[in-house]
């Protein structure tokens, strides 16, 4: 009985241990992924600030979940547009575009299975050598929930390796229709 009372003593105590360390960890979690783009920011931004033509591009599409279904907003394009989506797999959400701007990027919401919890992105767009510098990013607060924090240690690997997926199809979208236009 001994050895039984120390063992839940052990348990309790790591449980208290990985409780405080969770409220220690960041609230405040950022994944941001980069890449270059053959094209000015005004050829880019037609396929990032129409929520319609995110599924030729956006990594959480019907390859991934062939189960989603997209409703858009009319317009589907610039400050104000919203999409939201169903899914087995990837469940369901919205996006609020927040501001578009053709020389800049865009800046938006999205809210993941009701949840409560809102996270803000962007695509923003720099010069650089050989075309545009797209940079994508998701903030996320986790506030004080130690789960969430946990969570929030995983993200930049859950969806870092999802945004260099997207960012690369963007590339090819965008550089293949300006081959397309110039033929």
């Amino acid at each position: 009985m001994n050895i039984l009372k120390k063992a839940l003593i052990a348990v309790a105590v790591l449980l208290v241990i990985l409780v405080a360390i969770g409220f220690v960890l960041p609230s405040k979690v950022e994944v941001k992924r980069s890449i270059v783009i053959a094209a000015s920011p005004a050829q880019i931004q037609p396929f990032v600030a129409n929520l319609k033509e995110w599924s030729l591009w956006a990594p959480w599409n019907q390859e991934m979940d062939p189960t989603v279904v997209y409703t858009y907003s009319e317009p589907s394009v610039g400050t104000g547009a919203h999409m939201s989506w169903t899914a087995e797999k990837i469940g369901s959400g919205v996006l609020t575009l927040t501001k578009a701007e053709p020389a800049e990027g865009i800046w938006y919401d999205i809210g993941f299975n009701n949840d409560g919890m809102i996270t803000k992105g962007s695509m923003i767009y720099a010069p650089s050598d050989g075309g545009t510098l797209v940079t994508w990013t998701n903030t996320s607060e986790l506030g004080g929930n130690p789960v969430h924090r946990y969570f929030g240690l995983m993200m930049d690997a859950m969806l870092g390796a999802d945004f260099d997926k997207g960012l690369a199809k963007l590339k090819l979208v965008v550089e293949n229709s300006q081959v397309e236009k110039a033929k």
